[in-house]
């Protein structure tokens, strides 16, 4: 999606707005703080040297402004690099519009967001595989594992995945009795161990 979609498809909502359009370098730090809004839409320049860099430190200027992220599919290696820094969220740029009117609601509102369609990307990147899990997991319980070694809660991992908060801790369930686990304590040292996550 192009900037000038995005603009299109945001004030096509009754519900929204767009304060101001802003090119993505080191002049985005000054000026994003004098548009008040309840978040911000970054595209990421991957290409760009220190873009990530510049998300951080639009974090530590306006601290209390969520910042959403629209990224490539096939930009793989960047995107666990945006769900470690301060982004409240992460879409792909193919995805449905829905998928980023959902985000922006959710992120605005203080919640966080990644689109199911990068949710392996974030998680595994290039060094992390399915390998790493016990071959017995689904795909949906190893992503819920994923969700819960990062420190994401039932509600969040079920509003990310489009799921019932229900299914999630049925999945969550299935996952730790297989894993052998009977508290959230030992799942999280089965992730340590695996590889699933790092201490930060």
């Amino acid at each position: 999606m192009m900037r000038g979609a995005l603009t299109q498809l945001v004030l096509a909502q009754p519900d929204m707005t767009v304060v101001s359009e802003l090119a993505f370098d080191a002049t985005v730090i000054g000026a994003s703080g004098r548009y008040p809004a309840d978040l911000m839409l970054i595209d990421a320049p991957t290409s760009i040297s220190g873009w990530i860099d510049l998300i951080q430190k639009l974090h530590v200027e306006l601290p209390t402004l969520p910042l959403l992220v629209l990224v490539a599919l096939d930009d793989a290696p960047a995107i666990p690099r945006i769900s470690r820094s301060s982004a409240k969220g992460c879409v792909a740029r193919e995805s449905e519009p829905t998928v980023l009117l959902e985000a922006v609601r959710l992120v605005a509102a203080g919640e966080r967001f990644i689109d199911p369609a990068l949710i392996d990307a974030v998680f595994f990147g290039e060094t992390v595989t399915s390998r790493s899990l016990e071959d017995g997991l689904s795909k949906r319980e190893r992503q819920v594992l994923q969700f819960i070694a990062s420190g994401y809660s039932l509600s969040d991992i079920a509003r990310s995945l489009s799921l019932s908060i229900k299914t999630i801790s049925t999945h969550k369930i299935r996952m730790m009795r297989k894993l052998n686990v009977d508290n959230n304590a030992e799942l999280m040292r089965y992730a340590l161990r695996h590889g699933v996550v790092t201490h930060r």
